[in-house]
């Protein structure tokens, strides 16, 4: 069994795709998914699942999304039955899968996993890993998924996966890949087009790809966003980074040379101008196990930073 919260909510059993249900009985799933393998009071699901739009059939219809999810997920399970993978536990309910079986388990230990490995001085095996949890990703986390539970998710897990990205983006800048980071990180400023961090890694990118004038173009674009929508002048980094760039700062360029080829052709699988990590599209019917390691699907970047439609055309 295998269970996805980092998009559209699926659940798969013996490789099929089963059907969840309406949305609130998907929602009554990704919080008890949220909290893996503890008991969640009845109380505790309607106000994660309803909020304050809270109808008086509310515990009710609690109760029949269980009995829905029961017969999804464990459709072996007899009603009367105890044990199984949703199960009742004083007065309320808990999921019970391993957490190797819930993608947003697997993203936690990959990350977590690689910020040991850097700290240990594994920068190369710390993008493996970062490579494994960003490519969990298939959409939004909980997309289309109703209620307060799923919002606060959506907010907490979108940053753990930019950090990630930023993450991924500055080790392999060390490592001399410019060009190989330049496609996901324009669309992902491309989502999040406030976010001055990974303004700032595309910056350096694109400088050290011999592209400075792109590379002052994104300042200039956020420097007027910013301003627009902020009222705000940039950061003090990239502020720094703008007048580094300006001057040809020696410090700018690396020190290192490119890590092995083993890793650098992975960097390189995905073409310019795409972003690896950008998975709205749906899946194709022969899919391997996401534990398995899930490989990248590809679309379009939908938003680029202005001016920039040449960049992404010369990774080169």
């Amino acid at each position: 069994m295998q269970l996805e919260l980092l998009g559209p909510i699926r659940f798969w059993r013996h490789g099929e795709e089963v059907s969840l249900g309406p949305p609130k009985q998907r929602a009554v799933l990704g919080l008890l998914a949220g909290r893996l393998g503890e008991i969640v009071s009845v109380e505790q699901i309607v106000d994660g699942v309803w909020g304050r739009e809270l109808p008086q059939s509310a515990a009710s219809g609690v109760h029949t999304y269980v009995a829905g999810l029961r017969r999804v997920l464990d459709p072996a399970r007899g009603r009367r039955k105890s044990g199984g993978v949703l199960v009742s536990a004083s007065g309320g309910y808990c999921l019970r899968l391993p957490a190797e079986a819930v993608d947003v388990q697997l993203f936690s230990r990959h990350h977590t996993a690689a910020r040991s490995l850097l700290a240990n001085g594994q920068a190369e095996a710390a993008i493996g890993q970062l490579e494994r949890a960003l490519g969990l990703w298939h959409g939004d986390a909980y997309a289309n998924v109703p209620g307060p539970f799923a919002e606060i998710e959506r907010v907490r897990l979108t940053e753990s996966r930019l950090m990630a990205v930023e993450e991924w983006a500055d080790l392999l800048l060390h490592a001399g890949w410019h060009n190989q980071v330049i496609p996901a990180l324009v669309g992902h400023v491309g989502r999040e087009p406030l976010r001055e961090r990974l303004r700032s890694l595309l910056m350096l990118a694109l400088y050290r790809c011999g592209r400075r004038a792109h590379a002052l173009g994104v300042y200039r674009e956020t420097r007027e966003l910013l301003m627009a929508e902020l009222g705000v002048e940039p950061g003090p980094e990239l502020s720094a980074l703008h007048e580094q760039i300006l001057n040809g700062h020696p410090a700018l360029m690396p020190r290192t040379v490119p890590g092995s080829v083993q890793l650098l052709r992975s960097m390189t699988a995905a073409p310019a101008g795409v972003d690896r990590w950008q998975t709205a599209e749906p899946r194709p019917q022969a899919r391997q196990s996401p534990a398995a390691g899930v490989a990248a699907r590809r679309v379009p970047y939908s938003r680029q930073p202005a001016g920039y439609t040449a960049v992404a055309e010369g990774s080169r």
